[in-house]
């Protein structure tokens, strides 16, 4: 199972139908091209909250893994703790391995990730 989902994240790397790292993957959400954001279990806090937070704005599913950036990267080649896959019939896939083997989704609620806002930095 864990195979599936790795296996589809290195097609659509080879495919390249896929995006990594902060910066790529944000603008791939703001331009609409991203399908689904999935992040590694060891990505900093700070980290997370920003692409979800670009990720629920923009109502692009973001999914928190339970694999390192070390996993990610081995399946994809390159190191990295934020993957975002462009195309509508990969990121399918990967959902649908992924949920074979768990999902653990993350909201931006206070309760689960404080959120600071411009007011909060005063």
């Amino acid at each position: 199972m864990i195979d599936r989902f790795m296996s589809t994240l290195g097609l659509a790397r080879r495919a390249g139908k896929l995006s990594w790292g902060i910066e790529t993957v944000s603008n791939a959400v703001h331009a609409g091209k991203a399908v689904v954001v999935f992040m590694a279990a060891d990505l900093s806090d700070r980290s997370k909250r920003t692409i979800c937070e670009v990720c629920k704005k923009r109502g692009v599913p973001c999914i928190q893994t339970p694999y390192s950036m070390n996993q990610l990267g081995e399946a994809v080649g390159v190191f990295t703790g934020i993957l975002a896959l462009t195309d509508p019939g990969l990121a399918k896939s990967a959902q649908s391995n992924f949920q074979l083997v768990t999902t653990q989704p993350i909201t931006t609620e206070k309760k689960d990730i404080p959120l600071k806002s411009k007011e909060d930095s005063k």
